[in-house]
Formats: C-alpha cells, structure tokens, sequence
C-alpha cells in the first residue's frame, strides 16, 4: 500500500493478473502455453463490474469484447496444434468451446463436425449439424452456406464408426451404476433396416437410422442397448430371430423396413421378444421428405419414444414372473414402479412400492433408479397427504433423489424425479432448471417433457408449458399413465383462464382407464367456470367416490403453484361447486 496526500493505492509491482499473464504468454503459440492462456479466460473482463457512468461503460464493453475476441483467437490457433498431434478428443472439447463462445461462426461448426468425424462419432455429426442450423435459426441468419452443409453430407456418408468410441460409449453406458452381471438387465439391438428399393440413397438412410435409434435408446438408460457397430455387422447376411439374438447378446430386437420415394419416406418397425418370437409393437411411419438429414433424426426420435416403454411394459411382465430369489435389483424396481402407479396416493401402495425399492438398494447399492423410486414414492406421499412426518418425509425425499443423480447424472428418468423433488419442496424455478436438463439428454422420453410441462406451468409459463406436454403426450401416445399429461395441461388452461380448453383437457384425463381421482377433480372448476353447474356436480360426485375425504385444501396442496394468484379459479371453482375447504 502507499499513501501519498490523503490516497491509498495498491503497488502494481506486487501483484499479477491474469490479463497481463494472457499477453505474455499467447504471443508464444506454442501448445503448452496457448493452453494455458485459454483455460485463464474463466469469464467476461472485469464479470460482475459495472458502472453507472456512461462513458465508463462503454469503455468497459469494448474491453470485454476485445478479450472476448482474443480468447476465441487463441482457442481457434490451440485446435490447429491438436488436430495437427491429431489429438482429436482435445480438439473435440476445445472446438465444442469455440461453438459457445460465437455459435453463428459456421466454422467453428464445421471444425467440431471434422473432429467428430475423426473420432468415428457420426451421430455427433449429424447433431452438430442440426445444432448449427438452429444456431442460425435463432439469430435470423438463414440457412447454412452450401460449404456446411457439403461437408455435413460428404462427413456423415464417409464417416467410418470406430470400435473404440463405440467401446467407449459401451462402457459409459455400464458406468451409470446398473448392474454388472450378465442378464441383470435385458439388452436391446437395433438390426439393419430392409431396403425395399434397393437404392444407395436408402442404403446409407438405412445405415445412419440404425445408429441414431441405438443412440437415442441409450439416452434413456433403461436397458443395455447393444452397440451399432456390433448390429450394423449383420448387414447383408441371412439370420433367424435366435441367431441373430445368440450373436448380438439381446433378447429384444428391434427391425424393419425402408421405402423411399422422391417425396416420401415410409418406415416400418417392429419389436420383437428374441426368446420367443412375441411380436411386443409394431408401427408404420411415413413423412413426407424435406431435409433428409434432420428427418432421419426425427424419425429416429419417435421410433424410441414409442420402443422403450413397450419394451419396459414387457419386461415387467417377465419379471412378474420370477421367483422371489431370483429377483434382480432391475426386477425389483420395475415391480415398486407397477405398484407406485397401480393406485397412486394410497398408503398401502406406497408401503408396498418403497419396500420393493429398499430391497432393490440392499441387491445393489449403486443401481440408482430405486433410490429415484423410492424418492417419487415420497413424494407421492406429501402430493397425496398420507405422509406421518411431512419434514422427515421431505428430507429423507430430497436425499434419496439427491443420490439418484450421483449415482447416474446422465440418466434423464432420475432428474425428472430430483426436477420433481424440488417442485415438491416449491423450488419452482430450480425445478424448472432440472427438468431442462432432462430433456436435454434425452429429447425422445416423454417423461422429461412432462416434467417440464409441469415444471413451467407453477412458474407461470403456460404457453410453454401446454407445448412441453403436448409432445410428451405425441411421444407416448400409448402410454396409460399420460392421463396425468391431460391433467397439469387443464391445470396449465386454467390458470392463464382459458376454461373451455381445461374442460377439454381434463375431460380427455378422465376418460382413461387407469386415471385416479386427480382427472374428475380438476375438471369441476373447469366447468364451473364454464357456467355448467349440473356437469360440475356429477363430476365431482364421482371423484369424491375414489377420495371421499378430497378438500379444496388438498388440492391446492397437491398442486402448488409459484404465483397464487393464478391459482384462485382453481380455488375458486372448487369452492363454489361445494367441496369443503
């Protein structure tokens, strides 16, 4: 320090920043130090500064933009060393940094798409390339220039698959704490499509849509999905169900069929239980060609948001089947699952579901889906009001969810039940965050795009909401559980006041099979508001029928929401058709 006529100042010479670190070391060029000069660009110039003179700002944004530009300077000259070493695993992290730091600069997109191609990641291609695409989408900047999308097409038609990514995604996939030992859960493989024209075009289509399938399923860590390299070996040979099975290590195949036309694209897919030749789904798509190479994904999308619940619904009645000694953890959690959801909210039920989880944690302590299972049932117990201890109930929920995700952060089933933990506990917007990433990392399950749907309608996002529930439903149309789906977008309508469409909503709930008193409930406001009082009546006369003891209490407490104001037709609605507070 040195005081000189009233002031205090810092001696420069004594200290040392990471800017002047920055300049003395850049201008080097070699590897090492343009490593080390990348990783001191830790954020913006002077983050969290500002000034409240005018002049003072400007001169602080242009400083900021200036190192803005040198940080992506040194990064663009660090990827030329390592694509030179040919350390593409390097170049890949480095390259995807350079897409954060300006995702318009086509270049930047075209380099990450090389190295992925160098890494035999031809799937990361094709994302990249979409990603690329949305990028300019969202700045209004049109659509790639013709040398993009060249190299997009020339990279994913050339790219060779390597075994050792496809080893390596293996064993990221067994590295999620599932179980190890062999047969503990079922395998899935993706078998190469029939080219019914026998055209290179279709070929290739054939190819790439074998791959993006495996990757899809394998976003939702449900089952061990063998690899594309090890299926995509039986192109072009003659195999029966058993064989093809004994080969690749599975006991459920996926297979079909391609028909392309000059306008259209027509796909037929079918599960198949290997062991038996039980034909579990089948499904026919047809679309319309546009962009081929986004469609392929699309499809690919689609085609494994409809295969694993199915896939899962079969495996339970397998599993049902089992002695009680040869139970695998697996088995355990896919049974809690069917007794959580047979009669959702009774004590007996939840009694029954934890039990099958905790013996699922006792089998193996790593397998993180029972404690996300045994969290969701806790859950279920402070949404249903049949907790003993509501604070001990809520800890116990928030540890078991919390531990989940340690346990496989990259499973989206488990964020959607930490997303659904901290919606419980009323941390709407943290929820909201963990539902985001859900479905980040896996687009294709319907339950992350639930989650958010729920998530974004407490947080007063409804139009966002009602989209996010609305492909949840298109995802898994099927699915007996998406009653549920019906019932928050009624909710999601009558919060922003739109009674006519919550009516609609909840009236579609309600007429499925397994809905539980939620459906009927949520419709009487609805009504209510609508003027048609008899209607409301009758409705709520049956849902008292499966909850005599449902109060307008009970509800609210069932379906919190950020902003209560919003909340008050609910309330209001309820009221007026004579539940009791």
């Amino acid at each position: 320090m040195i005081k000189d006529s009233g002031f205090i100042s810092l001696d420069a010479e004594l200290f040392a920043s990471d800017i002047d670190q920055i300049h003395e070391i850049s201008h080097l060029a070699d590897r090492a130090s343009l490593e080390t000069a990348a990783e001191l660009f830790r954020g913006a110039f002077l983050e969290g500064l500002a000034f409240h003179e005018e002049s003072l700002n400007n001169w602080l944004n242009q400083e900021r933009q200036k190192y803005e530009i040198k940080h992506i300077e040194i990064r663009k000259q660090l990827l030329e060393h390592q694509i030179e070493t040919k350390d593409y695993i390097a170049a890949a992290s480095n390259a995807e940094r350079l897409v954060l730091l300006d995702p318009v600069d086509e270049q930047n997109h075209r380099r990450l798409m090389s190295t992925y191609s160098s890494l035999g990641q031809r799937h990361r291609i094709l994302r990249q390339y979409q990603q690329c695409c949305q990028a300019l989408e969202d700045h209004r900047i049109g659509q790639p220039q013709d040398k993009a999308v060249s190299l997009f097409q020339s990279l994913y038609y050339t790219t060779v698959i390597q075994p050792v990514f496809e080893a390596e995604a293996d064993n990221q996939s067994e590295s999620t704490g599932s179980p190890q030992e062999p047969g503990t859960i079922p395998a899935i493989a993706v078998l190469p499509f029939h080219d019914l024209m026998d055209k290179p075009d279709s070929l290739a289509l054939s190819t790439a849509l074998t791959e993006e399938i495996v990757n899809e399923l394998r976003r939702f860590h449900g089952f061990k999905v063998i690899s594309a390299l090890s299926s995509l070996s039986l192109a072009g040979q003659k195999y029966d169900l058993k064989t093809a099975s004994s080969m690749l290590g599975a006991r459920y195949l996926i297979g079909g069929s391609i028909r392309l036309s000059q306008q259209q694209i027509q796909i037929a897919v079918e599960l198949v239980d290997a062991e038996n030749g039980e034909l579990i789904w089948a499904e026919r798509y047809t679309r319309k060609i546009e962009d081929l190479f986004i469609l392929q994904a699309e499809l690919a999308r689609d085609i494994a948001s409809e295969i694993e619940p199915e896939a899962v619904g079969h495996a339970y009645l397998l599993s049902a089947r089992k002695s009680a000694t040869s139970m695998t953890a697996w088995d355990l959690v896919l049974r809690g699952d069917h007794s959580l959801y047979k009669q959702l909210g009774t004590r007996r039920n939840s009694d029954e579901a934890q039990g099958l989880y905790r013996k699922a944690m006792d089998l193996d302590p790593d397998y993180a889906p029972s404690y996300a299972g045994l969290a969701y049932s806790l859950c279920l117990e402070l949404k249903e009001n049949i907790a003993e201890d509501v604070k001990k109930v809520e800890i116990s929920m928030r540890e078991m969810a919390e531990h989940a995700v340690r346990l496989d952060e990259n499973n989206p089933w488990c964020l959607v039940i930490l997303g659904r933990t901290q919606q419980q506990l009323k941390e709407y917007d943290a929820a909201v965050t963990t539902y985001r990433k859900a479905v980040a990392l896996c687009p294709s399950s319907s339950r992350a795009h639930f989650g958010l749907g729920f998530g974004l309608s407490t947080t007063g996002q409804y139009v966002e909401a009602i989209t996010a529930i609305d492909r949840a439903i298109e995802l898994s149309p099927r699915d007996p559980m998406s009653w549920s789906y019906h019932t928050v977008k009624a909710l999601a309508y009558i919060y922003s006041g739109q009674f006519d469409l919550a009516a609609s909503s909840s009236a579609i709930s309600a007429s499925y099979t397994a809905a539980n008193h939620w459906a009927p409930t949520i419709q009487v406001p609805s009504l209510i508001h609508l003027g048609r009082y008899d209607d409301a009546l009758k409705v709520l006369e049956n849902a008292k029928k499966s909850k005599p003891d449902i109060t307008v209490h009970s509800v609210e407490n069932a379906f919190t929401t950020k902003f209560e104001v919003d909340a008050l037709p609910l309330r209001e609605g309820l009221i007026e058709a004579g539940l009791p507070k």
